[in-house]
């Protein structure tokens, strides 16, 4: 093939690679139902309502609820995540064992106060309900728990003992 011949194909392969591209982000735009994505977790908020079966008063104090909690822990977020790298940036210094101690007692204290605004959501939550809905809430979150307690410990944690979860590795006879 020519050079001519070459800077055709790949012009026209370009062509199609861009109306593939326009066509796929058409495709993600209009095939996707981005208007019911409305913040972190909603699909969680959604299930709740149904499982629960709120009322729409119930329902606007729920999204009153939501709302100050992610304002809430987003601000607790973003103070751990600045405490940790000003932990993480004095490794590359001479630090002393009290500025590591005062920033680590931070980030436990950081860590705390999400626990407990977490815990705090979840009552709230619960008050909002009436004792029947208050049951199924109940039996809701110890099934969430459990699932959580099933999934092991999260990315980034420490690794099993010996490689395997529960200890060490099966005896192998002739070894």
């Amino acid at each position: 093939m020519s050079g001519t011949g070459n800077n055709k194909f790949l012009g026209y392969a370009v062509i199609g690679l861009a109306i593939l591209n326009i066509a796929l982000l058409v495709f993600i735009w209009f095939g996707s139902n981005h208007k019911e994505r409305k913040g972190p977790h909603k699909g969680g908020m959604i299930f709740l309502e149904q499982e629960l079966k709120l009322t729409p008063e119930q329902k606007t104090k729920l999204e009153q609820l939501r709302e100050e909690h992610f304002q809430n822990m987003e601000r607790l977020t973003q103070s751990s995540r600045k405490t940790r790298r000003e932990l993480h940036n004095l490794w590359s210094e001479e630090a002393s064992q009290a500025e590591v101690k005062s920033l680590t007692e931070e980030i436990g204290d950081l860590q705390s106060q999400i626990e407990r605004e977490t815990f705090n959501h979840f009552a709230k939550i619960r008050q909002v309900c009436n004792e029947d809905q208050a049951e199924i809430f109940d039996s809701l979150i110890k099934d969430v728990l459990r699932q959580g307690e099933r999934r092991g410990p999260k990315p980034g944690g420490l690794p099993p003992k010996n490689g395997r979860p529960g200890g060490p590795p099966p005896h192998r006879p002739g070894r």
